[in-house]
């Protein structure tokens, strides 16, 4: 092939790359069970409509299992089964696709409205985030939810309304959470006269693009008045605890947020690189387009919303996992247009971004579903599941922790080698069991009390890197 090929597809050429990399590099674990909310609620949810059959509706899935959520990920899922089959592979590869997918949307849209430089940088940057590189794979709403809210604002941003209604109401019907971007485009419309139509818009094209950023809202709210009505319920009431609206919570919620998304995992770099490269730009007096920049502020407000959003519920990392493309478009485009002419700047900058993002992708703790470390944990807990099988303790009273009691007694998460479960799983604080499972990775950090209290005899350690699990019988 001639040179003028490779500089005219070059940017294809990584993206290509950067997706075979990625599989070549997940594949180990595509075929591994599922670990902690991918194994339970949400592996169990899809195989609970794939048992019953694919539906939309609430009462589909269990209310505690589904958690009050809307089901288009469990019945994407499950319609997915019915064509491959119900085998481990066969659900983290779907989950991989849909990974792959989110990459190919941050491509097309900065190409679309940035260039093919920064499109390539993004999809570069977005692969080597630890959250992406755990998240792909797993049985988790949130890739899939971070990839409607990107098309939804790529076909929002070139006035395609009936594709911007398709995927907005798609995004909220995975997760109400997807709300959070359409109150964002409300918000901006209302207060800055959002458009890209180089002419006055008049006021009925202003309420007819009012009307458009809410009819999604119409679709979400009918599942929910429909799960009102079929349970009691808008919401798990877990999500309504009076102690998530305490200001006092929200608070430390959006600080330790604010840290993880701005700090940890090696972000500071890339903060400090779109502060750097705003300060050029105001000093050298670089321009971007109007349209640019009523992008870079549109997702500016959309990331602080949804920071403000998640301080209202549970703290879970991964759930940042929505924004972070749009964060790291803005990155990959500010560093790319301010140091345009700075090459040398520019390629220690992204070098330096790059070297300490994989870092953190290859560090083997701390172990949990936002970093590649899980991978271990679930790799010691399917030795230790084989190890109580071979010793036939089916009907024994085994006490261990909520992760392991699920791998025990839900032939959905994976770790059973046969269609037989454990009967006696009682929680590892009862005391009364004969014998107790006991995980580095799930803080019982009063297990020390109980093995001296009990007398506890370590049958069996299985260790990998950070992640251990012990087998002990009482003496």
């Amino acid at each position: 092939m001639s040179k003028g090929f490779f500089r005219r597809n070059y940017h294809r050429i990584i993206l290509t790359g950067i997706i075979a990399a990625l599989f070549i590099n997940k594949l180990p674990a595509l075929f591994l069970p599922h670990f902690w909310d991918d194994a339970w609620p949400y592996a169990t949810g899809v195989h609970i409509m794939y048992e019953h059959g694919l539906s939309l509706m609430p009462g589909a899935v269990p209310f505690d299992v589904s958690r009050g959520h809307p089901l288009l990920f469990h019945f994407l899922f499950a319609g997915w089964m019915k064509l491959v089959g119900t085998s481990l592979f066969g659900m983290h590869f779907f989950s991989f696709l849909i990974s792959v997918a989110l990459l190919m949307a941050v491509y097309f849209f900065c190409r679309r409205f940035f260039n093919r430089e920064v499109a390539a940088w993004a999809c570069v940057l977005l692969v080597v985030q630890p959250v992406f590189a755990a998240q792909t794979g797993l049985v988790l709403p949130e890739m899939l939810l971070a990839l409607f809210g990107v098309l939804s604002l790529f076909f929002y941003l070139q006035r395609k309304n009936i594709l911007y209604i398709i995927f907005a109401t798609c995004m909220m019907l995975t997760k109400e959470s997807g709300a959070v971007l359409v109150a964002a485009l409300l918000l901006y419309e209302l207060t800055n006269s959002f458009t890209f139509i180089n002419k006055k818009v008049s006021k009925r094209e202003k309420i007819v693009q009012l009307a458009v950023i809410l009819l999604p809202m119409i679709f979400f709210s009918l599942f929910f008045i429909s799960q009102k009505i079929k349970t009691g319920y808008f919401f798990l009431p877990l999500y309504k605890s009076e102690e998530n609206f305490h200001l006092s919570t929200i608070l430390t919620k959006l600080h330790d947020y604010s840290a993880y998304f701005f700090v940890y995992q090696g972000k500071n770099i890339v903060s400090a690189t779109i502060l750097v490269s705003l300060l050029w730009m105001w000093v050298k007096k670089i321009s971007i387009s109007d349209e640019q920049r009523k992008i870079v502020l549109l997702f500016s407000e959309l990331i602080i919303l949804f920071l403000i959003f998640s301080s209202c519920n549970f703290y879970s990392p991964r759930y940042l996992l929505f924004i972070l493309p749009l964060y790291i478009m803005l990155t990959s485009f500010l560093l790319t247009q301010t140091f345009s002419i700075l090459k040398i700047a520019k390629v220690i900058l992204w070098g330096t971004i790059l070297v300490v993002s994989l870092t953190y992708c290859f560090r083997k703790y701390p172990v949990n579903d936002h970093t590649p470390s899980y991978v271990d944990a679930v790799i010691v807990n399917r030795e230790a599941v084989n190890y109580l099988e071979e010793k036939n303790l089916f009907e024994s009273k085994i006490g261990t922790d909520f992760l392991m009691s699920n791998y025990l007694t839900n032939r959905f998460c994976g770790y059973l080698s046969r269609n037989k479960t454990f009967t006696k799983v009682v929680s590892i604080k009862s005391g009364d069991a004969e014998f107790y499972v006991y995980c580095s990775f799930d803080n019982q950090n009063d297990f020390a009390d109980y093995e001296k209290r009990l007398k506890l005899n370590l049958l069996k350690r299985f260790e990998k890197n950070y992640s251990w699990t012990e087998i002990y019988s009482v003496q």
